[in-house]
């Protein structure tokens, strides 16, 4: 079985991130309501916002070209205050991996590759 690549989203990735973020919400839920195309545009515009401004970590795992795992890492600017004139913290969310690809070591593997831009301070 070939082993993912592990790697920040690119522009390119945000048709299969739409769509998996499509399923994420919807899986195990019957009926599962007509895609709606507004849906698609305001998350089509979050992402690339998301990656242009660095706001976001989103890390995927790709396996044969196609995505089957991600994570959402929200980076947030904390207000300045003496001594710590620009810090941030992250905040994980969004996590989800394909269920055909689950029970792999996937998402673990993912998740141990996410690394903190330097001004993250790691809360203990």
């Amino acid at each position: 079985m070939p082993e993912p690549t592990i790697r920040s989203a690119r522009p390119s990735d945000i048709d299969q991130l739409v769509d998996m973020r499509w399923d994420f919400t919807y899986e195990g839920k019957e009926p599962v309501p007509d895609r709606d195309p507004s849906y698609d545009g305001a998350a089509r515009a979050f992402l690339n916002g998301a990656i242009a401004r660095n706001s976001w970590e989103i890390w995927v795992a790709e396996m044969d070209g196609r995505l089957v795992s991600h994570a959402f890492v929200a980076l947030i600017d904390k207000v300045p205050r003496p001594g710590q004139t620009h810090s941030r913290i992250a905040y994980l969310t969004n996590v989800y991996t394909l269920p055909d690809y689950r029970g792999r070591g996937i998402g673990r593997e993912s998740f141990s590759a996410l690394k903190m831009p330097p001004s993250c301070k790691q809360l203990s």
